[in-house]
């Protein structure tokens, strides 16, 4: 929000690091869904917007990157690879009930969150984690001295580690 004067006004301003694994206002625009480690652990907390009032903690045992179903009757965050699903109201005063398990699954994760959404028929969308560990870098040495027979599959022998900048073919 901003002030008369037309200068941003901080929603939530305190001390913990907050937003940093997600925010998401509530599709009504009354009530804003946040990660914060004001408890010493990364949780999700839901304040009204633009305020005033007080937070209340959704997570009770961690969560980051919330994402608001369509309707505004659901809060959906993540709880490591775990999907957590909070039943919500943001008719009047905000109403949520325990968060309960929806699926485990790990997810290629985003630099700015959130890594998934919700369609307006309640399916996920979500880019899974990739199943094999990334393809390893191949670095060359000793460039200067003349490129290897073959500089993407080039490998050291025994007795090229006494001689510098000498290489061989890998075995066929």
């Amino acid at each position: 929000p901003f002030s008369r004067d037309g200068d941003p006004v901080p929603v939530v301003a305190t001390e913990a690091s907050e937003g940093g694994a997600g925010a998401a206002l509530s599709p009504n625009k009354r009530f804003l869904a946040y990660t914060s480690d004001t408890t010493g652990s990364r949780e999700i907390w839901v304040r009204p917007y633009p305020g005033p009032g007080p937070a209340e903690r959704i997570s009770p045992n961690g969560g980051g990157e919330p994402v608001w179903s369509s309707d505004g009757k659901e809060l959906v965050y993540l709880e490591n690879n775990r999907f957590m699903s909070v039943a919500t109201s943001t008719e009047g005063r905000f109403t949520f009930s325990a968060p309960k398990s929806l699926f485990d699954m790990p997810i290629a994760r985003g630099v700015q969150p959130p890594s998934y959404d919700l369609a307006p028929d309640g399916r996920f969308l979500v880019s899974k984690a990739p199943r094999r560990p990334p393809t390893p870098i191949n670095v060359i040495v000793n460039w200067a001295n003349g490129p290897p027979a073959s500089a993407f599959s080039a490998a050291r022998t025994a007795s090229d580690t006494a001689s510098p900048g000498r290489w061989s073919a890998p075995p066929a």
